[in-house]
């Protein structure tokens, strides 16, 4: 199955690029991943979804646990499934090598693998693998955490029939983080190729790190934030078991972009996304249009754009770029309504796909007049155009495509204060709740 490894170390075929390597990558393929002062390589498991898959989900990676763990947290197995983007990018890795594992499609499948993950955490580690826990002289919990994750892989790869090799003792501590050995033990002659990602710096907001805002945003804040409580504010994880697709998440903007935008609609916000949430990770993603001051990579192509793009929405809100968020909960749904509404959400979501921000600046100044009121209506847009978006159009599409709202108002004439609560949006299904205000301090 695939090129020969060397003995010790990785035999690299020399580096490949992030969008280059997603042409060839399988489910079953290998992520090993090494932060600067670890003496070892975490390991992930790639699965990838087909084409043919109804959500607009990322390849996803699954692995054990990577943070320090006691001796006593090792009594519980820990698997991961989570973007491989946000794994690759957002969890402080600096070297990453790929393993071309050389499986098929009859050998190993997307849902295939998730099913062995949900298996594997339902039965925890096996008696012997927690025997062999127990036996383990007391290291450093990064260590522990290193051994964790190879049991977890290895658990995998034995469950696909791929290597049924019992673990020993000796072969744990000698591979621990070790591609080689560990592919050795597998019985498997992986390549390996070495990610020349070109990693993308994430681009620090004004407000990270609980700096104070410029002056000209408290300014404009100071003037139209009337709307946002002192207190109440929530943790993001406190209302995360409760976050559905479809949800919108409001943002208040620390540039002069945003505090134009502010000004100028004499509201709090400055930017709109809608919540995504998959069947298959548990991980929360916000899909949205937008100028990405934070660097941050898109998930489904692992590239930084401006325009439309699916993130992590815990690195989104915590990038420092905004001073306040809040999410608007859609509710009032029958669970049939809701499955034919986020299935209408997912087809126009892949439909847009990679579609550029709008940069006519004149349509974005007319988003936020009030037409209707016959304000410089011969201005107004009669022809909707999506093939760049702005942030407000892209979430009015999405609704007007998902049956919520009425296009007799077409999608580009809708403003970012069009979705906040005290404007009214009336929609055809269901209702938006009222604005939760959510901690932005780490």
């Amino acid at each position: 199955m695939g090129g020969k490894s060397s003995k010790s170390e990785p035999k690299s075929k020399g580096s490949r690029g992030i969008e280059e390597l997603m042409q060839t990558w399988k489910s079953g393929d290998m992520l090993a991943l090494r932060k600067e002062k670890d003496t070892g390589f975490h390991f992930a498991v790639l699965t990838i979804p087909p084409d043919e898959c109804k959500e607009p989900v990322p390849p996803l990676a699954i692995y054990g646990s990577d943070h320090p763990v006691s001796k006593e947290t090792l009594k519980i197995r820990v698997v991961n499934v989570k973007s491989a983007m946000t794994l690759m990018f957002q969890h402080g890795y600096t070297e990453v090598l790929f393993v071309n594992m050389g499986l098929t499609a009859e050998t190993v499948s997307f849902e295939k693998l998730l099913s062995i993950a949900d298996e594997i955490r339902k039965e925890g580690f096996s008696p012997d693998e927690q025997a062999l826990i127990d036996r383990l002289p007391d290291k450093n919990e990064v260590v522990l955490s290193l051994i964790a994750n190879t049991l977890t892989v290895a658990s995998i790869y034995s469950k696909l029939g791929i290597s049924m090799k019992p673990i020993s003792e000796i072969v744990v501590t000698s591979l621990i983080g070790r591609p080689a050995k560990l592919l050795k033990h597998l019985g498997i002659n992986g390549t390996y190729q070495e990610l020349n990602i070109n990693k993308p710096k994430n681009i620090l907001g004004p407000v990270s790190n609980s700096k104070p805002a410029p002056l000209f945003t408290q300014l404009i804040d100071g003037i139209v934030s009337d709307h946002v409580p002192k207190d109440k504010h929530v943790p993001l994880e406190s209302i995360a078991n409760d976050l559905q697709t479809g949800d919108l998440v409001l943002m208040s903007g620390m540039t002069s972009g945003g505090a134009i935008i502010k000004l100028f609609e004499n509201e709090p916000f400055s930017h709109v996304g809608v919540v995504v949430r998959s069947s298959y990770t548990p991980e929360i993603f916000i899909w949205e249009s937008s100028t990405n001051r934070a660097n941050l990579p898109d998930l489904k192509t692992g590239t930084v754009h401006q325009g439309v793009e699916i993130l992590p929405l815990k690195q989104k809100m915590y990038s420092g770029w905004y001073g306040a968020a809040a999410v608007r909960r859609l509710v009032g749904l029958g669970e049939e309504e809701r499955r034919e509404i986020e299935e209408n959400m997912y087809k126009f979501m892949k439909e847009v796909a990679n579609r550029v921000y709008e940069t006519d600046k004149i349509q974005l100044i007319l988003s936020s007049i009030d037409f209707m009121e016959g304000k410089i209506d011969m201005l107004s847009n009669t022809q909707e155009d999506l093939s760049t978006l702005f942030c407000s159009e892209a979430i009015a599409a999405l609704y007007q495509r998902a049956g919520l709202l009425s296009k007799e108002k077409i999608s580009n004439t809708y403003s970012v204060r069009d979705f906040h609560s005290h404007f009214k949006l009336e929609l055809l299904k269901g209702r938006l709740e009222k604005e939760v205000y959510l901690e932005l301090k780490l």
